[in-house]
């Protein structure tokens, strides 16, 4: 279970963006693969801090405090127990965690033969007869793909996770045959956690290249160390299902928050199905979420609304829109200024165009999360529109 460079960017993202701090959960004590320096420098690019003789001087002085402490204890650097994949001593979960202004770092496995201070099989039931508490984060940094009951994974993960707090994945994708039991897919988690009515914070993609001028020879860490990542669309996934991917390493990234109404083990079907089974169902999902408003006021959301109305459970409130006022299908339509001013942060938003990302990070900055990315919904309704019109019968 570990971090390169990359993950351990978008973890720390994540938790900055969302202000996660408290207490953090990890499945697996986290080996963080990043030297000194290498951290030093990541904590730079974030704004936390600077280096100074080679030490890393924190602007909070309670995260300063803490850093402090580690690193005159010597807590601060491990040695990771395989010099093939990292020779120099890297720094530890510990540092990482209270750099990011976690007071609790807690681990969970098998056995404490890699230093976890909780122990508890994930196959096995019941996981608050072993760990009672409660977390603002929990994290899987490659875990659940060796778990064979991966269901209840998901399910142990909303038990220990608070009404609140957020659950980030760090998964093997692609080119990690008999690493574990699974290679997972984005679909995975954009699927199950909108089901059971988690905020989707983010479900993105990461692909890691080797580096052609490393020595054969060299460190794991330094011959992989070069990656980019981006936000999973189904439709732009879809062409490389079979076979057009590269030889790089893919990992499944993903960031929830879990609400008063998450629920854990409803089994998603495959959005991708669903378009083809019962358009329906996917709107049906949102029953339940209260007060909710479609972003957009143009072609996609004039379908949506047809959609919505057939499901008598979900409340449509309103639209939102980047310039226009008034009234839509005799509901308000708000300029997103006086949405953002007027409504509670808890409110669901469905997102009705192509605009995904730069909608998403609108609404986030104004603490918005309950946000559902329902663009790939709006392209099959209107083919089905379009075949109807063309006298098409399916």
């Amino acid at each position: 279970m570990g971090l390169f460079e990359g993950h351990a960017e978008y973890v720390a993202r994540r938790c900055l963006d969302r202000r996660i701090r408290g207490r953090v959960l990890t499945l697996g004590r986290i080996d963080v693969f990043l030297t000194l320096p290498r951290f030093i420098g990541l904590m730079e690019r974030l704004g936390l801090a600077e280096g100074v003789d080679g030490v890393p001087v924190f602007k909070d002085t309670d995260i300063a405090r803490a850093v402090d402490a580690l690193i005159t204890g010597g807590g601060h650097l491990r040695t990771f127990c395989n010099p093939g994949i990292q020779a120099e001593p890297i720094v530890s979960d510990r540092l990482f965690f209270t750099a990011l202004g976690f007071e609790t770092v807690d681990a969970v496995d098998i056995g404490d033969h890699e230093g976890a201070n909780l122990i508890f099989d994930l196959n096995a039931d019941d996981i608050r007869s072993h760990i009672p508490d409660e977390y603002d984060l929990v994290l899987d940094c490659g875990t659940m793909e060796h778990v064979f009951d991966v269901a209840r994974v998901f399910r142990h993960l909303f038990e220990v996770t608070r009404i609140g707090g957020h659950i980030i994945h760090v998964m093997p994708g692609n080119n990690f045959y008999d690493h574990g039991f699974y290679q997972l897919s984005p679909t995975l988690f954009r699927d199950y956690y909108f089901h059971n009515k988690f905020d989707l914070v983010d479900v993105s993609v990461m692909e890691y290249h080797s580096n052609t001028y490393a020595a054969p020879s060299d460190p794991l860490v330094e011959r992989w160390d070069r990656y980019r990542s981006w936000r999973y669309d189904m439709d732009l996934m879809a062409p490389t299902s079979f076979g057009q991917l590269t030889n790089a390493l893919y990992y499944t990234l993903a960031c929830v928050r879990k609400v008063a109404c998450s629920s854990c083990g409803k089994a998603p079907m495959q959005a991708m199905f669903v378009r083809h089974a019962s358009v329906s169902s996917k709107i049906q999902e949102l029953a339940g979420c209260g007060p909710v408003f479609i972003f957009g006021t143009a072609r996609g959301a004039e379908l949506l609304y047809n959609e919505i109305m057939r499901c008598p459970d979900v409340q449509l409130a309103g639209f939102i829109d980047l310039e226009r006022t008034g009234t839509l299908f005799d509901l308000p339509v708000l300029r997103f200024d006086d949405f953002a001013a007027t409504m509670p942060a808890d409110t669901a938003v469905v997102l009705s165009n192509q605009y995904v990302r730069q909608n998403s990070a609108r609404l986030n900055r104004e603490g918005f999360t309950r946000i559902f990315d329902a663009h790939s919904l709006v392209m099959a309704l209107n083919r089905q529109a379009e075949e109807r019109r063309a006298g098409g019968t399916r």
